[in-house]
């Protein structure tokens, strides 16, 4: 139910304009207002009037506490003020993305039959694990998120060379050494999403890490390509204690799979397999190392996937040949359809990585919607039987060594020898004779 009062208030103060319920969650609601001061949209966010409890109101308080903590990272929905009503509600006021959130996009892509392609995961989590990263490694003290799924991604209709997406509500977050905000016993963060730490039990605020972030946004991942929840595919009981990962090329998920993804779906295998390891020590150290694998996945071409010449081969050097011009980057929608929740990501598209003063964040790859690479600069296109080039006619070095065949003159026989062995010859008869003079 609408907040009245709320709306009431927004709608009297001069400075907002076109206000409307734009959702609702189990502890508040949020509203689209525009600000004609400074001609920017927002989304503003305030308790339900039935959850203005103390907890409630501290989770309130503790989502503001996160986004002025993380700052403008790119990756996280961008706060703006707190502000209070006459009667005292706590207001949130943030930056107003026009999109819808992953979560629908999921709903779309299921309703078509078509999971997304390995590219367009990479094209949408990779903001997401850039702000991961920066609040689990760069902040100090770090900040858990503890509740990533796909309804708390929302996704840009337009993102340009802004981030596709972005990640909100930090209401059950946590700070490094902070107190709890859940009373024991109480499960934090959505099930189908939550990391295997708990073994399948209830659980408070401590049992959660950056670790269990990084597996929920992997879960995501999984869902994007298969359009299945990970935890529908097992019984209960393997969700609650060793997960194992259903095999992708199985018939349960060859309908579903986006054709990019069947060409290289056992690379994609291996990928999954550590990123969801029930080990967390076992998974990817950090968000970004696991999009960077799905995105070396996603730019794999046939040809470099075939097997690599043995490795007692010899190195020879490829004849030079014309670099090809690069292919243009599949639609990666299903069977040619355009994308239903916002533009398809084009080729030239990428969002900038945070400033420097986020800290030292490594230099991103590109999104995934590339030019495939080079195959010239592959091993595996080398053929071992290639002639080795010569050196072309009328180079330096050739012109050099005719001109030494030119001047150069066979070595004069060497008579020395023979007139040694002569003089031997006569010496020894001559002792000879005078010896046999003398005896007889």
């Amino acid at each position: 139910m609408t907040n009245s009062y709320f709306v009431q208030w927004l709608t009297q103060q001069k400075r907002y304009t076109n206000v409307y319920l734009l959702g609702e969650g189990g502890m508040g609601q949020v509203f689209h207002a525009t600000d004609p001061d400074l001609s920017r949209e927002l989304a503003v966010k305030v308790l339900l009037d039935d959850v203005r409890d103390e907890a409630s109101r501290a989770r309130f308080h503790n989502e503001m506490k996160a986004l002025t903590k993380i700052g403008s990272h790119p990756g996280v929905v961008q706060f703006y003020s707190k502000e209070s009503t006459p009667r005292g509600d706590d207001v949130m006021v943030m930056a107003f993305i026009d999109g819808k959130t992953l979560g629908h996009a999921i709903r779309e892509r299921a309703h078509q039959g078509r999971g997304f392609s390995v590219a367009e995961v990479v094209y949408y989590l990779k903001p997401i694990a850039s702000a991961l990263d920066y609040m689990h490694h760069e902040l100090h003290p770090g900040w858990v998120h503890r509740d990533i799924k796909p309804a708390n991604i929302l996704l840009r209709k337009n993102p340009g060379s802004l981030p596709p997406a972005v990640l909100s509500d930090f209401g059950i977050s946590i700070e490094e050494g902070q107190s709890r905000l859940t009373k024991i016993g109480h499960i934090v963060g959505t099930e189908k999403y939550l990391a295997p730490e708990n073994n399948g039990n209830a659980y408070g605020d401590d049992d959660m890490s950056a670790r269990a972030d990084d597996y929920s946004l992997a879960l995501i991942a999984f869902e994007m390509l298969t359009l299945h929840h990970l935890k529908d595919t097992m019984p209960r009981s393997e969700w609650e204690g060793q997960r194992r990962i259903p095999d992708l090329s199985s018939d349960a998920f060859a309908e579903l799979l986006a054709g990019d993804t069947s060409r290289v779906v056992s690379e994609v295998q291996t990928v999954l397999n550590k990123a969801l390891n029930s080990v967390p020590m076992q998974r990817y150290a950090r968000a970004k190392d696991f999009i960077a694998a799905l995105g070396d996945v996603s730019q794999t071409r046939p040809a470099q996937r075939a097997a690599a010449p043995a490795a007692d081969a010899p190195r020879i050097a490829p004849t030079p040949q014309p670099s090809p011009r690069p292919e243009q980057p599949r639609n990666a929608g299903s069977a040619g359809q355009p994308s239903q929740f916002g533009q398809h990501p084009q080729p030239s598209q990428r969002w900038p990585e945070p400033s420097a003063s986020f800290g030292s964040v490594e230099r991103a790859r590109p999104t995934g919607f590339v030019s495939p690479s080079n195959p010239i600069a592959s091993s595996g296109t080398v053929s071992p039987s290639a002639p080795v080039t010569p050196a072309m006619p009328g180079s330096t070095v050739q012109r050099r060594s005719t001109s030494q065949r030119a001047n150069h003159k066979p070595p004069a026989k060497d008579n020395s020898n023979a007139l040694i062995i002569t003089v031997t010859v006569v010496v020894i008869i001559l002792i000879f004779v005078v010896t046999w003079a003398i005896v007889a």
